[in-house]
């Protein structure tokens, strides 16, 4: 893949906020149809097709309607009081990546060797994911894993239930 288009497919990009009211699923629906792969596709489409004038909730997730998705899937958990993130459910395209089983670790403790710059980036993701509520779509290079020629990219859909975000549900897509 040429440098070019891998900078432009690990741009990260976000959805309008569902914490508001009147978000419009038209304006969600059309961030949906402009996601770069498939697997992302095919996840904001079922998640977008449980969204019953609010975002769906955890329950309203069925990992047996998701299919061919579930090696690529992950849920994170966001943990109150103070909002951090902890796996609930990964999948083994993003446990290979981690290297091994990351279900029920906080994301900080795994993100702990990465690059300042990085982590940076990574904490104000989960503040448009959680504090926000936006679907997101974000990629970075593996280099900090002893990876440089290999990517991710990830899908984060917020669950919520109250008003509040719950869990992110995503997908990952190496590169």
């Amino acid at each position: 893949m040429d440098s070019g288009v891998l900078a432009q497919e690990l741009g990260d990009f976000a959805g309008p906020s569902c914490l508001h009211p009147d978000t419009d699923p038209a304006a969600l629906a059309a961030f949906g149809a402009a996601l770069p792969r498939d697997n992302e596709r095919t996840l904001f489409d079922y998640w977008l097709g449980k969204w019953r004038n609010a975002p769906p909730r955890r329950a309203d997730i069925l990992p047996e309607e998701l299919g061919r998705l579930l090696p690529s899937l992950f849920l994170v958990e966001v943990c109150a009081p103070d909002e951090r993130l902890r796996y609930r459910l990964i999948g083994a395209e993003l446990a290979e990546v981690l290297g091994g089983a990351a279900a029920g670790r906080w994301l900080d403790e795994i993100r702990r060797g990465a690059p300042e710059p990085l982590r940076q980036r990574w904490q104000h993701r989960d503040r448009l994911s959680v504090a926000e509520a936006r679907p997101l779509v974000v990629g970075w290079h593996l280099e900090h894993l002893g990876r440089a020629w290999r990517a991710l990219a990830t899908c984060r859909l917020p669950l919520l239930e109250n008003g509040r975000v719950t869990h992110l549900l995503g997908c990952c897509t190496l590169l």
